[in-house]
């Protein structure tokens, strides 16, 4: 018996660091986006925050509908989505829509390097656009509770700018940028913030080099590159700052 208990004690000490492994496994930051498959436009983007606390999951969401129509996103760090892990690969969540209601119920379930939402209910009808079946890829292994979202308005365009920096006066990597355009098309981008040495000012910068696509604020000027067409460039400027 004290030979069975001492491998059995052995083992479970060894195994430890695989449960640390796996309860790690939801931490961090998602994103996926749905195609039109026509056009090949996004019209629905999911950005996921979650963070394991033993059995217990708690995160928040960010959802762009109709191509950039409907944001059900929070402007600060509050949860909107609390649950419990089920097993290694599967939590069993409740959310709430920032445009209120009653909560709904969704899985989501790992496999591979992709985390697959599945909602189960929304008992306020569906009539906030949540979906039903989503694919998302992990962009980051940190649940950071400290974004912070600014927003530039410049003509037709308004860009949504999610930053990880508690200070917008500050150098800052893993910047997103979620650009809304004429006929509300949706451009996603990530980058940076650069602050002026002999100034206050900071320079957002944004790219997508495969796709050709540049998108720079500085002050209060927008320009925008995309391969293929004419440079844009349009005054306008900060909404709440």
């Amino acid at each position: 018996m004290m030979i069975m208990k001492n491998i059995s004690l052995a083992f479970l000490f060894l195994m430890q660091p695989l449960i640390a492994m796996a309860g790690d496994a939801f931490t961090g930051q998602w994103k996926g986006d749905d195609l039109n498959p026509a056009t090949g436009e996004i019209e629905t983007s999911m950005n996921l925050w979650l963070q394991e606390k033993g059995a217990h999951i708690v995160g928040r969401y960010c959802l762009i509908y109709n191509s950039g129509g409907k944001i059900d996103c929070t402007d600060n760090d509050e949860n909107n989505i609390r649950g419990e892990v089920v097993n290694k690969n599967t939590v069993l969540i409740s959310f709430n829509s920032w445009f209120g209601g009653r909560p709904g119920k969704a899985t989501i379930t790992l496999k591979e390097d992709k985390a697959f939402w599945n909602k189960l209910s929304f008992s306020d009808g569906d009539k906030i656009y949540v979906p039903n079946r989503f694919i998302l890829s992990k962009i980051s292994n940190e649940f950071s509770n400290e974004t912070k979202q600014y927003k530039f308005k410049a003509g037709d365009y308004t860009a949504n700018i999610i930053s990880p920096c508690m200070s917008k006066f500050t150098d800052c990597d893993r910047v997103t940028l979620i650009l809304i355009g004429p006929n509300n098309s949706v451009v996603r981008l990530t980058g940076t913030s650069i602050k002026e040495k002999q100034s206050e000012e900071i320079t957002y910068k944004f790219e997508n080099s495969e796709q050709g696509t540049y998108v720079v604020i500085h002050g209060d000027t927008l320009s925008i590159k995309n391969k293929g067409s004419a440079d844009l460039v349009l005054k306008g400027e900060w909404i709440g700052r």
